[in-house]
This record gives C-alpha cells, structure tokens and sequence, in this order.
C-alpha cells in the first residue's frame, strides 16, 4: 500500500472526508457497507499519521442543512482538504451549498467516487447501480459551473491507485497551507546583472500566499564582523565557531585552510542567527560581488550548510527569489532539501536523452555522491581563492525538475520535469549532475527553455513530485503548469 509520506505527523493536513447520497436508496444495505469501507480508509489514514487527528467524517449527507453543518465544523477545524464522495446520485443543493460557502471557497477538494459495486451473491440481471461513479461526474459540472476547481478519481479503499491519488492530495494539501504561512528572507538586492530575477513581491504573496521578507546586508555584516547586532537583539555564539569546524573536517573531505574555514562558519552563524530570528523556511542570497570583495568569502558552503543543517529547507542563489519559491515548494512536497542549479547542457549529451546541471557548489553535502563531496575554494568570481563550497556530483535516483516564473502578462507559471540522476565523473569543479529525461522530452525542453524564454535557474529536489506541485499550483493562485 502507498502510505509514505513526506511530512510530519504534526504536519498532517486536516481532512474533511463528506459522503453524500439521496433520501431515496436503491439498495440501503449496500451503501453501508460501502459507506463502512471508506470509514476504515480514513480511519487507517489518521492512525499512520496521513492526516490530522482533527479531520473529521460526514458519512451521509443528505441535503443542503447537512452540507452545511459540515461546512461549519470544517470551518472551525480549519480544514487544509475536503474528499467529497457521492454515495449515490448526490442531490445537487448539496454540491451548490459546499461550492459557494464562504468560508471554504479555496481549500481544494477532490471529488471522489467508488467503482459500481453489486450486493454478495447478486446474479445477473443486475439492478439499477449505485450512481457512484456517474455522481463524481455530475458534480464536477456543477463545481465547473460555479467555478469551483476540483480534484477527482475513481477507486475502492483497497486500490493501490485510488490510495496512491489521495496520498497525493494530502500531500499537496498540506503543501498548500505550509505555502500560504511561509517567510522567505531576501538577504540583500538582487544582483544588477541577472535581471532575470526580478520579481514582483505582491505577486507573490497574492498567488501563493507566502511573505517575502528583505533584509539589508549590512545586519548580516556587523553580526559578522562584531558578533552582535543590538538593535535587533542578535547575538552570535562564538562558541559554536570550533564545534563547527570540528563537525565540518568529521563529515567531508576539507581542502581549504583554517582561516578560511573559520571565517565561512563565523559568516554561517550570522546568517543562522538572522534567519531563524525572522523564522524563515527559504532564504535568498545577494552572493557577489560584495562578499568577495570585503571579506575574500563566497556564499556556496554557508548556504549549504544552512540547508544541511536545517536552519532553511531551501537556498537561492544570485538573488533569485522566484527559483527559491519553487525550491520551497519542492521541499514541502518531497520532505527533503533542494538545490539550485544552472541549466547547462553538454555536447554529446545530445541522441542519450540525458541534461547537465550544474552550480558552483551549493548543494548541501546529503546531495552530493557519498564519499565523493570536497569542501574547497570557490573560484569562479574572481582569480583569489575564496573558500569554500560543497563540491562533487548529485547522488543518483529519481528527481525533479522545476522552475517558477512571473511571464510578460504577470501571472506566474511552473515548469515540472521528472527524471532520474545517472551522474558520471566530470572533469568540472562545483555541483553537476546529469539527468535522464529520454530523448523525446530532451528536444521538448530545449525548445520550451529558448521559444519560451525561462531563466537559466532551476531547482532541483529528490523523487518524482510532479503530481502533487501541479495538484497545489491548481490551488495556488490557479499557477498555468508545463509539465513535460
């Protein structure tokens, strides 16, 4: 059965799971019984941590007073999704009524329906059947109508698919709510030469919910340089500088000196201290060229370690915003750190079906081969070592691909690619890795990138979550999805 997920227990999304039906039955027993399987499956979901211990079954709803009094206990429960299961012909006010309550108008809900199921023993001719199925349609055109958008599918409790769907929902449910209460840190301007970056905050927050927070640099450069910043009560603990260094040298391979790594560690506490005192869960880093130029430092390893050690889930490099969003959605949908990456390509690579990625060495170490990581000089911006980066080749296994932009006319869209990581040793410094995508959607992406104009970021997450960022995009400001 398909019972992972990628969130917390106290993350779990609250569910209303609504069972609708007529005064007239055609076969009352039967519909019990049905009505009693599904019971079970939200009742095994809640026990295994799927869904909140606050979600809540309406398990015949009849006409519109009870849709309603549903609608009130899921307005106070706060509900993050609503399974809406026509048990038989469902009566159309009951539709209407969860359509347009107030309260309810943007939690997703998906419309949920039970193959036709005939009593025990039954022999043909069969009498007149349960409607299930044919009910789902009929309430998706009356959500339609109404301009209520929808989820949906068709399977019994036991289906691995049918799980497998709702599984799916619950996740980009809690994806949603985590999304609408994120704090994104913008740490410094974006860089005047990737003006590709610019973003609109009020479009972020409108379509997505998500606060964007700017912070100027110089809070991050006097935390660093004197250890406190008084007027916003922040203080380093210099103290965690040896455990640090410590720590680093146990875990990877180090090739810069002593200096240099406890300056960067100094530079990762300011960060740390600033980020979590505004309870951030994504940060947005101005990387040059004023770090290089002041402290002979670069951003790549702290922003790694920020990541690895859990202080942000994601990390945007060269002050853009709207890859870190992406980066952030991609991290409620998989559970696991994500990583910025340049689209790059290679020749040769061309006829295999296979991309190459690549940055300067931001990945956090758990992203990187096991036992092929260095932490070394960063010398990309300028001729002076500046250290340091997490370097070396992604780990193999299924990925995903994504990028969120703001288009000419101002609303945003998503670009999803699934694949799998098959990295092989590259004469290249910092972060690479190549992804199989099968020649066919290799030419598709080529031609979406350049026809289309999409910035040369990426972010990269682990296993395939395409469904569910699509599912949330659907919920999320109604975001136009490229899924190639």
């Amino acid at each position: 059965m398909h019972n992972i997920v990628p969130y917390k227990k106290n993350e779990a999304p609250v569910i209303g799971f609504i069972m609708v039906t007529i005064e007239s039955e055609f076969d009352k027993s039967l519909k019990e019984k049905v009505k009693a399987r599904y019971k079970n499956l939200f009742d095994s979901f809640m026990e295994q941590g799927m869904i909140s211990s606050s979600s809540m079954f309406f398990g015949g709803c009849e006409d519109e007073k009870d849709i309603i009094d549903a609608c009130n206990r899921m307005t106070d429960n706060r509900v993050d999704g609503i399974i809406f299961h026509p048990l038989t012909w469902p009566a159309g006010e009951t539709i209407t009524a969860l359509a347009v309550y107030r309260y309810l108008i943007d939690i997703p809900i998906f419309v949920s329906a039970s193959p036709e199921i005939y009593p025990e023993n039954e022999k043909a001719p069969h009498p007149w059947p349960q409607n299930s199925d044919c009910g789902k349609i009929f309430a998706n055109s009356i959500f339609y109508k109404l301009d209520r958008k929808t989820l949906w599918g068709t399977g019994l409790p036991e289906g691995e698919d049918y799980r497998k769907k709702l599984s799916d929902f619950f996740n980009a449910c809690q994806l949603i709510r985590r999304t609408k209460q994120s704090k994104i840190a913008v740490i410094g301007n974006i860089l005047d030469d990737f003006p590709e970056s610019f973003y609109n905050p009020m479009t972020v927050r409108r379509e997505l919910g998500a606060r964007i927070i700017e912070i100027d640099t110089t809070v991050v450069y006097t935390l660093f340089e004197q250890g406190e910043y008084p007027a916003r009560g922040l203080k380093i603990n210099t103290g965690e500088i040896e455990k640090e260094v410590k720590r680093l040298k146990g875990e990877i391979q180090v090739k810069v000196d002593e200096d240099a790594l406890k300056k960067a560690t100094t530079l990762y506490l300011a960060y740390k201290e600033v980020l979590q005192s505004v309870q951030a869960e994504g940060a947005v880093f101005r990387c040059a060229p004023e770090l290089q130029e002041k402290y002979g430092l670069a951003l790549c390893g702290v922003m790694s370690e920020l990541i690895d050690n859990g202080v942000v889930g994601t990390g945007g490099c060269e002050g853009d915003v709207l890859n870190t969003v992406t980066g952030l959605l991609q991290y409620y949908a998989s559970g696991m750190p994500t990583t910025c990456m340049d689209w790059i390509d290679r020749p040769g690579a061309a006829g295999k079906g296979v991309y190459t990625l690549l940055h300067c060495g931001n990945a956090c170490k758990s992203m990187v081969q096991h036992g092929k990581g260095t932490l070394d000089y960063h010398q990309a911006w300028t001729y002076a070592p500046l250290g340091y980066t997490i370097e070396g080749p992604l780990k193999k296994g299924d990925v995903t691909l994504s990028r969120l932009r703001e288009n000419r006319e101002g609303s945003l869209e998503l670009l999803i690619i699934e694949g799998e990581s098959v990295t092989e040793e590259m004469q290249i410094r910092g972060n690479f890795g190549l992804v199989h995508i099968g020649e066919d959607k290799l030419k598709k992406l080529e031609y979406e990138l350049n026809e289309h104009g999409w910035p040369h970021h990426l972010s990269l997450g682990w296993g395939h979550h395409g469904e569910v960022l699509k599912q949330a995009a659907k919920f999320l400001g109604g975001i136009r999805v490229v899924k190639l």
